[in-house]
């Protein structure tokens, strides 16, 4: 293995396992802050805090989802499909269908009774 298959096997590491996992902990984190703010919404706490918690939270996963999408559009348009599809944890072993052919044209029937034209 060479030093770029290397970099590729990290980076497909990194991109399909590390930051799906941090996404992960970031939404777990979210959901529970939201459910206990909904628990304890009773117990006479502010409401403008609790909407801004929730307003931020969303706002920080919207962003990090767009940067995680932006990251790959470039990736892909510099790099090719073969290293973005590595960046989001797809497989980097794509078969291309064969080439199609084009069309080839009907052959000519030959009437009875005329020249053979080939």
């Amino acid at each position: 293995m060479n030093l770029s298959g290397l970099v590729n096997q990290i980076i497909g590491i990194i991109n399909g396992t590390v930051i799906p996992l941090i996404f992960a902990a970031a939404f777990v984190y979210f959901l529970t802050r939201v459910l206990l703010l909904l628990k304890d919404r009773g117990a006479g706490k502010p409401q403008k805090q609790d909407m801004a918690v929730i307003f931020w939270g969303i706002l920080g996963l919207a962003v990090m989802i767009a940067m995680w999408g932006l990251v790959n559009i470039v990736v892909g348009t510099f790099f090719g499909p073969e290293r973005s599809s590595s960046t989001t944890g797809g497989s980097t072993n794509s078969k291309t269908a064969p080439a199609s052919t084009s069309p080839q044209p009907p052959k000519q029937k030959i009437l009875p009774g005329t020249d053979d034209p080939g």
